[in-house]
């Protein structure tokens, strides 16, 4: 730290310290690597352990596999334990039990399908929204509901922090009584702004909402 013109120091060390570390060591160099630099390090790895080793994540990660380009390569095994996975992991709100049979039987006809469309001459390299498209509720509900889950998963945390800075400009002291709903609004508002809304039909909207005594300019 010579260059920078900065002296580096050793806290003082007590017999009893319970503010801060108190290592018992001499080097300056070992007291800020016991006290700062393996703890950051110890955090970091337990986060990263608790963010992509656990079993959530690993059921998150097979999701891909009922894309089109895999399930038509995915053999019986990777079949059960798509299907194991799915069972443990995953629950929709109209029914708390996935049928085991239903959803293997909506395996064995989505997979028969898109080698179908294959043989067809069909594109299959396709992403999870377009396979929602593609992908019938009645014949395939659990199908349906679990590339819903995958094509919400966010690639980064922008949308989340872009959504934290809208609402600490919108919700300031001068606001600070604004409602939910109205919050929620404008909040959506000014997140989608390349959105172009139909003034028109919200006025109509607005209009009938309820009995008026004067007439909206339409």
């Amino acid at each position: 730290m010579t260059e920078l013109d900065i002296e580096l120091k050793k806290p003082r060390i007590a017999s009893k310290q319970i503010s801060r570390s108190n290592y018992q060591t001499t080097s300056i160099e070992n007291y800020y690597k016991l006290s700062i630099y393996i703890p950051l390090l110890d955090n970091i790895i337990t986060d990263l352990k608790s963010r992509f080793l656990n079993e959530k994540y690993h059921a998150i990660s097979k999701l891909p596999l009922l894309l089109p380009r895999f399930i038509i390569k995915s053999d019986t095994n990777n079949t059960d334990i798509l299907l194991k996975i799915i069972k443990e992991h995953f629950t929709f709100e109209d029914s708390n039990i996935i049928d085991a049979l239903e959803l293997k039987t909506e395996l064995q006809l989505w997979k028969s399908s898109w080698i179908r469309k294959k043989n067809e001459g069909e594109c299959i390299d396709c992403d999870a929204i377009k396979c929602i498209s593609d992908c019938s509720e009645i014949i395939f509900p659990n199908i349906k509901k679990l590339l819903g889950i995958m094509a919400c998963l966010p690639i980064s945390v922008a949308s989340a922090e872009r959504s934290f800075s809208t609402l600490r400009r919108l919700k300031t002291w001068l606001r600070s009584k604004m409602g939910q709903d109205r919050l929620c609004g404008l909040a959506l508002l000014h997140i989608y702004q390349e959105i172009n809304i139909p003034v028109d039909e919200i006025i109509e909207r607005f209009s009938r909402m309820k009995n008026r005594k004067i007439d909206f300019v339409l």
